[in-house]
């Protein structure tokens, strides 16, 4: 299921890390709607969450000063599979609806909300595009010379990239359908819609892909990877998709 949230900006930048404004918009929704389902997914050891969003400005933004020029609006769309999560992010949006709320140097206030259809998946082939960029990560972490754990954003043309994609997804099907055994599952990103965009995310740049996608599935898998995305920091606002055919 889908919600779409306008909002309205008392300027028209925003810093680049925005999406880490917005993903602090959700968590504090979560958190006044439904203090246990906080719990469960923003307190303690990390847990995969069920839901992703992109951010839609008034015009396509320009980066200028270390900015980006938006316009005065911004539509966040959020895609989950969770009821409980969708109907408890309505609540407590709802309750701050018509209240400033501070992005970084922007303060952004509430305006509309809007619940889409739902759009049920009954094929095994389906062509996706990317809303936003998509992040994919080396199945396993990097150690700097400091000893920190990061994570490398790999392009199709770099290796590990396959076994990357196709572990997320097998983590993302093991935890949200409950199923650990292998299954079918073979994708096709059509390279004339191939993008390589870089994106900065929590104090660092980081390598995103826009494409198309045909992926090839159980129903099941690809109803998922269309509720809750595809790829790494899904909740953090990269991965969503859209339906291209059906």
């Amino acid at each position: 299921m889908r919600i779409s949230f306008l909002f309205q900006l008392s300027n028209n930048n925003i810093s680049k890390d925005y999406r880490r404004g917005f993903a602090s918009i959700i968590k504090n929704a979560i958190y006044k709607a439904d203090k246990q389902l906080y719990q469960i997914y923003y307190l303690g050891k990390h847990k995969i969450k069920p839901f992703t969003f992109s951010v839609y400005f008034s015009y396509s933004p320009e980066f200028k000063d270390n900015k980006f020029i938006v316009g005065d609006k911004a539509i966040l769309n959020v895609s989950t599979n969770d009821y409980r999560f969708a109907s408890q992010l309505y609540n407590g949006m709802l309750s701050m609806y018509d209240i400033s709320y501070p992005i970084f140097e922007n303060q952004i206030t509430l305006k509309a909300i809007n619940l889409h259809s739902p759009i049920k998946i009954k094929r095994n082939e389906i062509v996706f595009r990317t809303i936003d960029v998509m992040l994919i990560t080396n199945k396993n972490c990097h150690i700097d010379v400091n000893g920190k754990q990061y994570d490398i954003y790999l392009t199709p043309d770099n290796d590990g990239f396959d076994e990357g994609l196709r572990f997320l997804v097998k983590e993302t099907v093991k935890r949200f359908l409950n199923h650990d055994k292998d299954f079918d599952y073979e994708y096709e990103i059509i390279k004339e819609t191939r993008k390589i965009i870089p994106v900065w995310h929590y104090n660092q740049w980081n390598t995103g892909i826009k494409c198309n996608i045909k992926v090839k599935s159980h129903p099941k898998i690809l109803q998922l990877i269309y509720d809750i995305g595809i790829g790494a920091r899904r909740s953090q606002g990269f991965g969503m998709l859209e339906v291209v055919n059906e």
